[in-house]
């Protein structure tokens, strides 16, 4: 399989949270990050006749796409499933990479903590220079239960959470 990796990703997916991570040491490698190919989600929150929001955030599913470099890559995500635990999982969008070997730095993020509650893997053709090359995708859909979105470099916060009954 060819690598790829872009001065430019619009989003990479880090499976962990970055907040943990010191800003001034902010440097995730890139072999511990995917290019993200498709996410999507819908957040509702029910309001009253004024307009301002009540109740709880109703269930979100979260949908993403995105490209491993090997099979190996994708067990966790199938793993993180059967464990039916939840993980955290950050978006990095316009993140700045160093050599295309470490992230050091994103123009916003978004983490999210949720359960993994399926998984489908996906094996396509891709045009290169040299003809077409194999590439295996991974499509991951998340119960979320906490989304934060987090400004410039960590400048801002906001969390938007969902209280999960047991």
């Amino acid at each position: 399989m060819a690598i790829t990796v872009s001065n430019h990703l619009k989003a990479m997916l880090y499976p962990e949270d970055i907040r943990s991570i010191d800003e001034k040491r902010f440097r995730i490698p890139c072999d511990r990050c995917f290019t993200v190919l498709h996410f999507s989600y819908e957040c509702k929150r029910e309001r009253n006749k004024s307009g301002y929001p009540f109740g709880n955030t109703t269930s979100t599913i979260l949908d993403f796409t995105i490209r491993l470099m090997s099979p190996e890559d994708g067990k966790p995500f199938y793993q993180q499933m059967q464990q039916n635990e939840p993980e955290f999982f950050t978006f990095l969008f316009n993140a700045t990479l160093f050599n295309r070997q470490y992230v050091t730095g994103y123009e916003d993020a978004m983490v999210v903590n949720g359960y993994v509650i399926d998984v489908e893997d996906d094996f396509t053709n891709a045009p290169t220079s040299e003809g077409n090359t194999e590439q295996m995708l991974i499509h991951v859909k998340l119960l979320v239960t906490n989304i934060t979105y987090i400004g410039v470099n960590g400048d801002r916060y906001i969390e938007i959470s969902r209280k999960v009954s047991r």
